[in-house]
């Protein structure tokens, strides 16, 4: 009987959190995000224009200790991509690097970016990213780097001569270029409740550490959000911060102010501190969310202008036609700010591969993922209490319905091994059963007169004695 009671109790206590549940889930305050804002576009900002080339005294031939070094994102067939230089100075003179360009050899087509630096003897200068584009089809190409420069000898600038002109050549590499994908568009679910809540409990714009990195990365600019703030604050982070994974494979998620002091993060701390940054900064920003991956990004505008202007701002601020990519919604355009999948602002998110190029634009998909959630990051703290926590409760009724069900199962179990069954019919023996005498099993006295034997111990029956009036 205790066990019956159990499985009453743990019922009760399943139809309690179904009601709790139901009542958490109808008084959950509505997620507004960005729905109900007025979201205005970064403002313009001019780029800060390339210094002079030097007026060059005359011409040498012989190429000076130079080396670079270059970092591949994604390279795509038609599409292309982007890729990091860093230039090592290792002469003895200073050198000035007016160009920089890849050639793939063999068609010849040939993508530049004008430089007007300076590099000092034993300095490495960083180019952070150089568009080009893709062979017409996928495999190994080769490709050449290429410079232009000039070499201070005798206190003056002389022109650096390659065997046929002033492009000085490096020796050909291969480069792996992948094809276009042939999956589909993705669908974006906007504001899931869970994400939500824990993203917004999470950022927190007005620290002081997140203050002084937005600070640091964009010092110089001026007052009011513009995209050269935020390319200036992914650069910040590209080159800040490193990546590192959970340990023990976890999906721990920090804060910003815990992200900036570590040094490092994985996916979402990197996402979560660019969206902090970007609002103290005046801009909005949101985190996307694929299977395996998180990313941020920064509101362009509501019109095709405004999207226009800001890969013009973002084209002209790295000093190359980069491939800017980005999210429509009713909202406006959010441009993808994802350092860890590319060498500048508005390029490929990891995961992301490009499909086809329609009206000049290309579209583009995640291949891993079917859906993809979108969190506006408004620094909103919607969590609640836990006795009115919707996924707790749902928790607490699976956990009194599995309990509430084992009782009743085993209540059934108890009961039926408390019933005196016929060890002949299997029935239930409602009253006056037969029990042998030798072993004591027991029968429905029918049962046993029909058969005449006992079935466990094989001695015959003892039949009742015959009436009175029968006896001799």
């Amino acid at each position: 009987m205790s066990r019956i009671i159990a499985a009453g109790f743990f019922t009760a206590l399943l139809i309690v959190s179904a009601g709790m549940g139901g009542y958490s889930a109808v008084t959950a305050p509505e997620l507004g995000g960005f729905t109900d804002l007025a979201l205005a576009p970064p403002g313009d900002s001019a780029p800060e224009p390339l210094g002079p080339v030097p007026d060059a005294a005359g011409s040498i031939q012989s190429t000076p200790g130079i080396s670079a070094m270059i970092y591949i994102g994604g390279i795509y067939a038609q599409y292309g991509g982007s890729v990091r230089l860093n230039v090592t100075n290792n002469d003895t003179r200073p050198i000035f690097l007016e160009e920089a360009g890849l050639t793939w050899t063999g068609s010849g087509d040939m993508y530049t970016i004008q430089v007007h630096e300076e590099i000092q003897p034993g300095e490495t200068y960083e180019i952070p990213a150089m568009a080009i584009g893709g062979p017409a089809l996928a495999g190994t190409h080769e490709y050449r780097l290429s410079m232009k420069m000039l070499q201070r000898r005798n206190d003056q600038w002389l022109r650096v001569i390659g065997p046929s002109d002033d492009w000085v050549m490096f020796a050909p590499h291969n480069m792996d270029v992948l094809g276009l994908s042939e999956e589909g568009w993705n669908g974006v679910s906007l504001n899931p409740r869970a994400y939500y809540t824990r993203v917004n409990d999470i950022v927190d714009f007005g620290t002081g550490p997140v203050a002084n990195a937005t600070a640091n990365a964009t010092a110089g600019m001026g007052e009011g959000f513009t995209v050269a703030k935020a390319c200036a604050i992914f650069d910040w982070l590209d080159s800040n911060l490193d990546y590192r994974e959970d340990p023990g494979g976890g999906d721990a998620w920090y804060s910003p102010d815990e992200t900036l002091s570590s040094g490092a993060g994985d996916c979402e701390d990197y996402a979560m501190l660019l969206a902090a940054m970007t609002d103290f900064a005046g801009g909005y920003a949101r985190i996307y969310l694929t299977t395996d991956h998180a990313f941020a990004a920064v509101y362009a505008g509501n019109t095709t202008s405004d999207l226009e202007n800001a890969t013009e701002a973002i084209r002209a601020y790295y000093g190359t036609d980069v491939p800017v990519h980005s999210f429509p919604d009713e909202k406006g355009h959010w441009v993808i700010a994802d350092p860890l999948g590319s060498f500048h602002l508005g390029g490929p998110a990891v995961g992301m591969a490009p499909t086809e190029q329609h009206n000049g634009t290309w579209n583009f998909t995640f291949e891993e993922s079917d859906d993809l959630f979108a969190i506006d990051v408004i620094g909103e703290d919607v969590s609640r209490g836990l006795w009115l926590d919707v996924n707790f409760w749902m928790g607490m009724m699976l956990v009194f319905g599995f309990l509430g069900f084992g009782f009743m199962l085993s209540a059934r179990s108890e009961v039926r091994a408390n019933k005196v069954l016929c060890h002949i019919c299997a029935r239930e023996i409602a009253e006056d059963p037969y029990v042998c005498p030798t072993c004591k099993t027991t029968y429905h006295r029918p049962c046993i007169f029909e058969k005449g034997w006992c079935m466990t111990c094989g001695k015959p029956a003892a039949y009742p004695p015959p009436p009175g009036n029968l006896k001799p």
